[in-house]
C-alpha cells in the first residue's frame, strides 16, 4: 500500500514529519508523502526521514485554490521545493491564512457564545500554532477546554461551512506553480462534501464541467482513493479518471490519532498507482 496525502505539525496535523515518516516504515507502506497546507516547511525533515528509514517519500503539498465561490484544495508532487517562484507564493499565502485564521476564530466564538460556552483567543491560540494555522486546530482547542466531547462534533459545530473572504491562489496560479516547480498536480478528495469538489458541483453534470475547467488549467491526476469517499465515490472518480485521461493518486487525509480517523496502512491504496506517479515525476 502507499500513502500520499497526511499533514504534520507544519500544518493541521499533530504529529512531526519523523513520526509520520515511521509510522510508514512500522506499516510497510511502499510510497510516503506529507501534503503540509500552503507550506513545504516539514518536507526537508520528511526526505531526510525518509532515508534513514528506507522508506520512499514523495516531496507533496497541498495547496489551497478559489473555485466557485469557495475553496477546494489541489496536491502538488514531485517538484523543487526551493523553486524561488513558488516560495515567493507561499510567503504570501502564509500572512493571508493568518488573516483567515482570525476570521475562524471569530466564527467560532460567536457560536461558543450563542451556545453559552466560553470563547477562545485567537493571538494565544496563533501563538501556540508551530505550522500553517486552520480549523483543526481551532476544532482540538474546543475540546481541550471541554466545551464539544470530539473533534469531529466541534468541527462540525462552529466551523464546517466557514467562507474566506479574502481569496487564494486561482486553479492556474496553482497548477503552474506546481508545474514550473517540476512537479504534477491531483484534486485532492472531490467527493467530500466537507472542502472538496462537491461543494460546489452538487450533481454528475456540473462534476464533469467543473473537472474540464480544472484540466483547462492543466489539472494531471484526481485522488480517487481517500477514506473521505464511498465505494461507489472512488468507481466514479476512477471512472472519471478514464474518461478525461486523468492519474490516480490517492491518501488517507491523516491529521493524527484525535481526528478518529483512518491512518497510514489503515485504508487500501493500491500499490498499482505508484508507477504511473512516478513516471510523472519522472517526467516533470
Amino acid at each position: 500500500m502507499i500513502d500520499l496525502h497526511t499533514h504534520s505539525i507544519h500544518s493541521d496535523g499533530t504529529e512531526t514529519p519523523t513520526e509520520l515518516v515511521q509510522r510508514a516504515r512500522d506499516t510497510r507502506l511502499t510510497a510516503f508523502a506529507i501534503a503540509d497546507h500552503d507550506t513545504v516547511a516539514g518536507q526537508e525533515e520528511a526526505l531526510a526521514a525518509g532515508k534513514k528509514t528506507g522508506v520512499r517519500m514523495i516531496s507533496a503539498i497541498e495547496m489551497t485554490v478559489d473555485f466557485y465561490g469557495g475553496h477546494i484544495h489541489v496536491l502538488g508532487y514531485g517538484f523543487d521545493l526551493h523553486d524561488a517562484h513558488l516560495s515567493a507564493a507561499l510567503g504570501k499565502r502564509a500572512e493571508e491564512r493568518r488573516i483567515q485564521f482570525y476570521e475562524k476564530v471569530s466564527l467560532a466564538n460567536d457560536r461558543l457564545r450563542a451556545a453559552g460556552k466560553g470563547t477562545l483567543d485567537a493571538d494565544a491560540l496563533l501563538d501556540s500554532i508551530q505550522g500553517s494555522p486552520g480549523r483543526p486546530h481551532i476544532a482540538r482547542a474546543i475540546v481541550e477546554r471541554g466545551w464539544e466531547p470530539t473533534f469531529r462534533k466541534a468541527f462540525d459545530a462552529y466551523l464546517l461551512d466557514y467562507a474566506p473572504t479574502s481569496p487564494a491562489l486561482s486553479p492556474s496560479e496553482a497548477i503552474g506553480l506546481i508545474h514550473r516547480a517540476g512537479g504534477f498536480t491531483s484534486l485532492a478528495h472531490p467527493g467530500s462534501d466537507e472542502i472538496g469538489l462537491r461543494r460546489c458541483a452538487k450533481n454528475k453534470t456540473e462534476e464533469r464541467e467543473a473537472f474540464a475547467e480544472l484540466i483547462a488549467s492543466g489539472l494531471d491526476a484526481v485522488e480517487a482513493y481517500t477514506p473521505a469517499h464511498s465505494q461507489l465515490l472512488i468507481n466514479n472518480y476512477l471512472s472519471l479518471a478514464k474518461d478525461f485521461n486523468l492519474l490516480i493518486t490517492g491518501g488517507t487525509d491523516w491529521h493524527g490519532p484525535s481526528f478518529d480517523a483512518p491512518a497510514p496502512g489503515e485504508f487500501e491504496i493500491p500499490d498499482s498507482i505508484l508507477d504511473h506517479v512516478l513516471q510523472a515525476i519522472n517526467k516533470g
